[in-house]
C-alpha cells in the first residue's frame, strides 16, 4: 500500500521530470557540439554533449527520454560522430577520455554497429599508440576510467573496480564524512555510480550501514546549503545503493525533491548552485550555466517519480 508520504514523493518528482524534460527537448541544439557558441569553449560544448549521451544510457535498457526526444539524440549523434575528430581532445585533456568511452558504449546500445565497431577499433588503436587514460586522476576518476571502458566492452588491462574503490574516500575509515567539502561529496556519489553500475550491482564488499550514514547525512547538509546539483545526485545514490526508506528518511527524500522543485526555473531549467541572475543571461548562457544540474535533477526525479 502506498502512504501518503509515497504519493507526495511520485507527485513532486514526475512534475520536476516533465518539466526539466520539456526544457532539454526544447533546448535540444544546444547540445550541438558542432555549432560555434559565444559563451562555451571547446571543453564546455563537449561535456554538455557527452553528459546528455550518458543520460541516454545511464538506465539502459529502459528509456530516460520520450521516443520522440530519444531519435533526436541519436540524429545529433550521428551527426556530431561524422563531422568532429574527438582524438584533438584527448590529446590536448586525457582526463576528457571517457568521453570517447561514451560514444562506444552509445552506439552500443543503440545496436549502431559500423558506428560502434569503427569508434572502438579507433580508440583501442590510440590505446596500444600510447594514449595514457589514467594519466594523473583522483581515484573516483580512476574508477570512473575502469567503468567506462567495461560499459563501452573496450579491452583493457585495468584493475577491479574494487581495487579503485579502496582508494576512494567512500572507503577510508578515518574520513570524517560530518565535515564535507564539495570535493568530497562528488567523490563519493561518483564512487557510488560507478561501483554499483547504476544501481544494477549490490557489491558485498559495501559497508551499507556506514554508506547509509553519509547519505543521509550529505542530504541534511546540501538541502541546507541549497546545492541542487549534489543534493539531486544524493538523492540517485540512494537510489542506486537499494537503501530502506524508513518513514524519517522519506520525509528527508521529500523534502530534497520540494527544494529542487523550488528550484526549478518556469521554463524548467534547475539552477546550478551558482544561482544565476536570470535577467542577466541570454538562453545560450542559461543553458550552459544550468544544463548539467538539470540533468541530475532529472534524473533524481526519475528514480522518485
Amino acid at each position: 500500500m502506498i502512504d501518503s508520504i509515497d504519493e507526495e514523493i511520485h507527485t513532486v518528482a514526475n512534475q520536476i521530470f516533465d518539466n526539466a524534460e520539456k526544457w532539454i527537448d526544447n533546448n535540444i541544439d544546444y547540445f550541438d557540439l558542432t555549432v560555434t557558441r559565444k559563451n562555451a569553449d571547446d571543453e564546455l560544448k563537449f561535456k554538455s554533449f557527452i553528459e546528455l549521451l550518458f543520460m541516454f544510457d545511464i538506465f539502459y535498457p529502459k528509456n530516460l527520454f520520450t521516443p520522440d526526444i530519444n531519435k533526436k539524440i541519436v540524429k545529433l549523434e550521428e551527426k556530431v560522430v561524422k563531422n568532429v575528430s574527438f582524438s584533438s581532445y584527448f590529446l590536448n585533456d586525457p582526463i576528457l577520455v571517457s568521453g570517447i568511452q561514451e560514444t562506444i558504449t552509445f552506439n552500443k546500445n543503440n545496436q549502431m554497429i559500423s558506428q560502434y565497431n569503427n569508434e572502438k577499433q579507433h580508440f583501442e588503436s590510440m590505446i596500444n599508440g600510447g594514449l595514457d587514460i589514467l594519466a594523473p586522476r583522483t581515484p573516483y576518476r580512476l574508477l570512473d576510467s575502469r567503468y567506462s571502458m567495461e560499459k563501452a566492452g573496450l579491452d583493457n588491462n585495468l584493475k577491479s573496480k574494487e581495487f579503485y574503490y579502496n582508494l576512494t574516500v567512500l572507503n577510508d575509515e578515518n574520513f570524517n564524512y560530518l565535515y564535507l567539502s564539495d570535493n568530497s561529496a562528488y567523490s563519493i556519489t561518483h564512487t557510488l555510480f560507478y561501483i554499483t553500475d547504476m544501481g544494477r550491482e549490490q557489491p558485498p564488499y559495501l559497508d551499507v550501514t556506514r554508506i547509509n550514514n553519509i547519505l543521509y547525512t550529505m542530504l541534511i547538509f546540501y538541502l541546507c546549503k541549497k546545492n541542487m546539483d549534489i543534493l539531486g545526485e544524493t538523492l540517485l545514490s540512494l537510489f542506486f545503493v537499494n537503501l530502506n526508506l524508513s518513514k524519517m528518511n522519506k520525509k528527508l527524500v521529500l523534502s530534497s525533491l520540494k527544494i529542487i522543485e523550488k528550484n526549478q526555473n518556469e521554463k524548467g531549467y534547475i539552477y546550478s548552485p551558482r544561482h544565476l541572475n536570470d535577467d542577466t543571461l541570454s538562453q545560450e548562457q542559461q543553458f550552459f550555466e544550468n544544463y548539467h544540474t538539470t540533468m541530475v535533477g532529472l534524473g533524481a526525479a526519475y528514480v522518485f517519480k
